[in-house]
């Protein structure tokens, strides 16, 4: 489930909590990851600029969101075991002690993409690699939408007319890491991780057995059961 905004159908800023730069520094490869250790491909421990700091109230990082809005919901609606692809794998024939060299997301960023990731690479409370269990839409769900490398999409559901990260790494280069974000224009496209202002838009999964009222319309929304 990712966050749309306080009201039905809403597109623009009012469907992100805020802008934020993805990670502070551009030139290490390991801060492509939603969480990292500084050091190494596959590495936790640390959270990223745009997670933020695990007691935060900051309501432009997904913790201080989750801390804020979100925390008194978890027991009863909020799964916090199956977690989130931080897909940090390097693309087909590429090595990651290349001075260049492309993730993964970015052999599937015009079609083939996946919604599998590696154990190394799942990011859950459960598993101790989240404090809170909330990351961001990955750059392949954006592709099964339509929207891709290139190629505009304005039609798919999570197009909002606004540019905001995935949390999908593109490559590594001289210039420093780049993390794909679905853009204004409806495409995507991969971009320095330190820059500070495409929008922050979080997901959360619920639990399955959660129930829900309504039909899904706009008059009818979908609602969480018990939810206030």
């Amino acid at each position: 489930m990712i966050y749309q905004g306080t009201s039905a159908n809403e597109t623009g800023t009012g469907t992100q909590i805020g802008t934020s730069a993805f990670n502070s520094t551009v030139g290490n490869k390991t801060y492509v990851g939603l969480v990292h250790d500084g050091s190494s491909q596959h590495g936790y421990g640390i959270n990223s600029t745009i997670l933020g700091e695990n007691s935060s109230t900051d309501t432009n990082t997904l913790n201080g969101w989750y801390n804020t809005y979100l925390k008194i919901y978890e027991e009863k609606y909020i799964d916090t075991e199956t977690g989130f692809c931080s897909d940090r794998n390097t693309a087909s024939g590429a090595n990651y002690t290349d001075s260049y060299f492309a993730y993964a997301p970015y052999d599937r960023r015009n079609g083939g993409a996946s919604l599998l990731c590696h154990t190394e690479d799942i990011l859950s409370k459960n598993n101790k690699k989240l404090t809170n269990p909330i990351g961001l839409v990955t750059s392949d769900e954006a592709v099964l939408t339509g929207i891709t490398y290139n190629t505009t999409n304005t039609g798919s559901y999570l197009y909002t007319g606004q540019d905001y990260w995935t949390m999908s790494p593109s490559n590594f280069s001289g210039a420093g890491a780049g993390v794909f974000r679905v853009n204004s224009d409806g495409d995507i496209g991969g971009f320095g991780l330190n820059l500070a202002t495409p929008g922050v838009r979080p997901v959360i999964n619920l639990r399955s057995d959660v129930a829900l009222s309504g039909s899904g319309t706009t008059t009818d929304p979908f609602k969480v059961v018990g939810a206030e």
